[in-house]
Order: structure tokens, then C-alpha cells, then sequence
């Protein structure tokens, strides 16, 4: 089933080193943003600092757009619509 994902009109197209390259970026770059996600949580959860909603928005719009471009680039999923990806939708 999973297959399937991975052909298109064209056929199965996998993808470039440049493409695979700027995946492992993007994976590389959500671990990192987990890691700082758990040290804010401890930090709030002991009261050292205030996690400000409007951050944990941001983050959470950067993730989202860097594991859908890896999504886009492996044909697993589309781009997101432009409204989406100005902050206008989910």
C-alpha cells in the first residue's frame, strides 16, 4: 500500500541526492527544535521562565512546513495550499 505514495503519473520517481539532502536538514532541524521544546517545558514546569503562546505557535508552523516539504519532495503528500502556508488554515 505504502507503494502506491511513492507513484506518480510519471512513475516512480525517487528522490535527487539535493532533495534527500534538504530531508535530512529538515529532520535534523525538527530533532533540534524537540530538544528545545523539552528543555522549555522542564523550564515552565519549574518556574524559571515563561513559554510564551505565541512562540509555541511559531515553532509549531516551522515544523509543520519543514515535514511537509519532506513530504512534498519523498510524493508522499501535496504542498500546501498558499492560505495554509500564510498562516490562514490548518
Amino acid at each position: 500500500m505504502a507503494e502506491n505514495h511513492l507513484t506518480t503519473e510519471r512513475g516512480r520517481e525517487w528522490p535527487s541526492t539535493n532533495e534527500i539532502d534538504k530531508i535530512i536538514g529538515n529532520l535534523s532541524a525538527i530533532r533540534a527544535i524537540g530538544d528545545l521544546l523539552c528543555a522549555a517545558a522542564d523550564s515552565v514546569g519549574q518556574n524559571r521562565n515563561e513559554l510564551h503562546e505565541k512562540t509555541l505557535v511559531a515553532i509549531g508552523m516551522h515544523l509543520e512546513d519543514m515535514a511537509t516539504e519532506g513530504l512534498v519532495i519523498l510524493r508522499w503528500d501535496n504542498p500546501k495550499p498558499q492560505a495554509a502556508a500564510q498562516g490562514g488554515g490548518a
